[in-house]
């Protein structure tokens, strides 16, 4: 097992060591969820014209509208009313909303009680599945599953498929296993595979990232690097190359949650587009589950390898990194060795 150098950042594999962390990880991405499904709820006109009409309606229960002010203070009496509404409807949305978003939390880490996570995603020659994580620091900051064995089904209610073979679990049968992407690398020009295809599709299960560690293409690169294995690409330090085994996925695709901070916007920048409703009636993808009060539901998006190729050299061929570049450094090095300021991406 390589240690990280210095306290460099880089992806790696993920590890039996590292279960607890990704768990942590991915539960901690629903409970944000909740939390901003409550905001997006307590910010709603409809419910603050009913907290203030319903105030104002205690206050006149109460006889505060009678009470002389004596001060510019004594205005604040009215304002008692709307907070004994306020208080108990804020605690109430969220018992309510709470439910749907812990029982898809719940669904989401079940198969992973039962021990078959690292086989389950361990890459091999007949499915290009990963698990990977960013360390910064001996710190899990980020986590990307991709699961190209029961793409869009979900995956709590499947069975735990065979463990991978010994060549995989040896390191041969993936580029992934056999080294280290350190620090945020950006990439060149991939070069083509052969025109074979196979109609097979793979999925993001599992995009997350530590909110302070947000904002700093980190969650760009884990994603790249999920879609570089899904694609049969294989990352240099300033190259791509084949991975010399033809890609087993015609297409990736993930499910898009409406509390995601920006929306679209990553999944766009790395060549995602929206599943047409044709596909979706003739795919059997699972349908998201609606929850919180207002029924939010996820929404599919995919892309296939040569949106990503033409979205990827748009990404990582314009830089190069700078050797010893330290985490959350805002400043990339061109091929002519000038600074450049960077980007922060999500």
């Amino acid at each position: 097992m390589q240690e990280s150098q210095n306290g460099r950042d880089f992806i790696r594999p993920m590890e039996t060591r590292d279960r607890a962390a990704v768990e942590q990880l991915v539960g901690q991405g629903y409970l944000e969820d909740l939390a901003i499904a409550n905001k997006k709820f307590y910010r709603s006109p409809m419910l603050i014209l009913s907290i203030i009409i319903l105030g104002f309606a205690i206050n006149h229960v109460m006889g505060i509208h009678t009470v002389p002010i004596t001060s510019t203070l004594g205005y604040a009496q009215y304002c008692i009313g709307p907070c004994i509404v306020l208080l108990p409807t804020l605690a109430a949305i969220d018992w309510l909303q709470k439910p749907s978003f812990i029982t898809k939390l719940k669904a989401a880490v079940a198969g992973w009680n039962k021990g078959f996570v690292e086989e389950y995603y361990a890459p091999d020659v007949n499915a290009m599945s990963g698990a990977w994580v960013f360390e910064h620091k001996d710190t899990i900051a980020g986590v990307v599953l991709l699961d190209a064995r029961n793409a869009g089904q979900e995956i709590s209610k499947l069975v735990p498929s065979a463990p991978a073979s010994a060549s995989a679990s040896s390191g041969e049968a993936s580029w992934m296993q056999e080294g280290w992407m350190e620090g945020l690398r950006q990439r060149a020009k991939a070069q083509p595979l052969s025109d074979y295809e196979a109609p097979k599709t793979a999925e993001i299960r599992h995009l997350n990232v530590l909110a302070p560690y947000r904002k700093h293409g980190v969650a760009t690169e884990l994603l790249g690097a999920a879609l570089d294995m899904a694609f049969g690409l294989a990352p240099g330090d300033n190259e791509a190359h084949d991975t010399g085994k033809q890609a087993t996925v015609a297409r990736v695709i993930a499910m898009a949650s409406p509390f995601t901070p920006g929306g679209d916007a990553l999944w766009e920048k790395m060549g995602f587009v929206a599943v047409p409703p044709p596909m979706l009636r003739q795919e059997l993808w699972r349908e998201d589950e609606a929850v919180g009060l207002n029924f939010w539901q996820g929404h599919w998006v995919m892309v296939d390898r040569e949106a990503w190729l033409k979205a990827r050299e748009g990404l990582y061929s314009r830089f190069a990194p700078k050797a010893g570049m330290e985490f959350g450094e805002g400043r990339d090095v061109a091929p002519d060795g000038s600074l450049i300021e960077k980007k922060k991406d999500q």
